[in-house]
């Protein structure tokens, strides 16, 4: 059931950033609802509208290249800021240098995960979305889509489409209810659950199968996106409140002839990360300095623990 309390605070975190722009806070436990507030705009709803998922998508690949085999703790990789493939060439944000498989979920590096595309078949990325629930409904009592994890063409190989798919902004495609759905398993250690707003009874969690030093690796990962200085979220650190996350950006559409270029930015988080009981994720489109999803999810997890009395 949702709460009061936190659904004005969501409501009042979406509002704030003057973008369109949804946020959704549930227990990732057992899927309850606690808020969800959706502010649409020209582009449909974007709390149920399915899009690329960008760089939270990268902690999917990780677990993909884990799984295959090609990645390990101990991996490393070059990150020069530029990836040549098939004769073009992929870029990153910066030149990350070397980096662990964790340094680039923390840093949110491309290069890494284009590589990571390159060494495995590209079934395996896919497999590993609809395992986390990507292509199909959350169960919540909303309209909400199935997303897009279309098949792929084994006979094609590797393709760019594969590195562009590993580093988020390729063909898979996700709400943002699938999206805070698929890191609740990150957060509770290996159920898919259902997301309700009533409390209504449903379906039973459903096991996703990872090895545990897997999921170790990936969820210390997550608390360093915050924690470590290095990390795409490091702003919102705060002592005495740790919390675990992961950052996204992409492309945002031009509306209208000659407009800015600019980003649509997601952030997932969870609290506390030993033992989270409370998931924050948001979408905001064409976001702008101090009005973005990192801050409007760390709105409504301060909301949150003041609640708490943490």
């Amino acid at each position: 059931m949702l709460d009061p309390r936190l659904q004005a605070s969501a409501e009042k975190a979406v509002r704030a950033t003057g973008r369109p722009g949804a946020l959704v806070a549930f227990e990732p436990d057992n899927g309850s609802v606690r808020a969800v507030f959706s502010m649409p705009g020209e582009r449909g709803d974007p709390l149920l509208a399915a899009h690329v998922p960008a760089s939270t998508f990268k902690t999917f690949s990780a677990l993909a290249g884990l799984e295959a085999g090609v990645l390990t703790t101990a991996t490393t990789k070059e990150c020069t800021g530029r990836y040549a493939f098939g004769g073009h060439e992929f870029r990153c944000s910066r030149v990350h240098g070397t980096e662990t498989t964790a340094q680039a979920i923390v840093r949110s590096c491309n290069s890494f995960f284009f590589d990571v595309a390159t060494k495995i078949e590209h079934e395996r990325l896919h497999e590993m979305a609809r395992r986390f629930g990507f292509g199909e409904r959350t169960g919540v009592e909303l309209a909400d889509a199935p997303g897009v994890v279309p098949a792929v063409d084994r006979s094609a190989g590797v393709t760019g489409t594969a590195l562009l798919d590993a580093a988020g902004h390729g063909e898979i495609k996700v709400t943002l209810l699938q999206l805070a759905r698929a890191y609740a398993v990150i957060a509770n250690g290996g159920r898919l659950v259902s997301l309700t707003v009533t409390g209504r009874e449903r379906k039973p969690p459903r096991a996703v199968q990872l090895l545990p030093a897997h999921l170790e690796l990936v969820r210390a990962a997550l608390v360093d996106v915050v924690a470590a200085e290095d990390g795409t979220a490091h702003a919102l650190a705060t002592a005495g409140f740790p919390i675990a996350g992961k950052t996204g950006s992409g492309e945002a559409p031009p509306l209208r002839p000659g407009e800015a270029e600019t980003d649509d930015t997601w952030f997932v988080a969870y609290a506390p990360p030993e033992s989270p009981k409370i998931l924050v994720a948001a979408r905001i489109e064409r976001s702008g300095p101090g009005a973005d999803a990192k801050t409007a999810v760390k709105a409504v997890l301060d909301a949150w623990r003041s609640e708490k009395n943490l």
